[in-house]
């Protein structure tokens, strides 16, 4: 079961902070609505709250590792994978406008 998340956004960085957290719940997707979805975004995981993130076995998210620059299409429709918080805790990371994507003929 998914567990329920605030998203806070401002120009320069979003926060997720879950609601509840359970040892079983399925962190879900982050989606991110109202990016342009013919730009690409470099997401840049903000350091200083990696001590928010759970050991788990699969360690920490790929994006959160391999920064990937994605189209705010597939952020708004596909979104970032959950990660594991202790409780009470935020992640926070910036969405980077990379360039724009190229429209398919």
């Amino acid at each position: 079961m998914p567990c329920s998340f605030a998203l806070a956004t401002t120009s320069s960085s979003t926060a997720y902070a879950p609601l509840d957290t359970s040892a079983a719940a399925q962190q879900g997707r982050i989606r991110l609505p109202t990016l342009d979805p013919d730009l690409a975004y470099r997401v840049e995981p903000v350091p200083l709250s990696a001590g928010a993130l759970v050991r788990t076995h699969s360690g920490k998210p790929s994006w959160w590792l391999d920064r990937p620059v994605i189209s705010g299409r597939a952020l708004e429709a596909v979104g970032l994978q959950g990660p594991m918080l202790h409780p009470k805790q935020a992640l926070v990371f910036r969405l980077v406008a990379d360039q724009p994507t190229r429209q398919r003929s």
